[in-house]
């Protein structure tokens, strides 16, 4: 059985692949704003500054 990916985990598999680029690590992070609830968009925020640090986060 196929598990399904909740849009918050989707958009936090994608940040990890931009990450790399931080104009492109922004620009997924802003869709990523536009995608989720508030409280979703707090996770992730959360979920970032732990993965990345605040370098990434602007």
């Amino acid at each position: 059985m196929k598990r399904r990916t909740s849009m918050l985990e989707y958009c936090k598999i994608i940040l990890v692949k931009v990450s790399f680029s931080q104009e492109l690590f922004q620009k997924e992070l802003h869709k990523s704003s536009c995608l989720l609830q508030e409280d979703e968009m707090d996770q992730l925020y959360d979920w970032c500054k732990k993965r990345f640090g605040m370098t990434i986060i602007s």
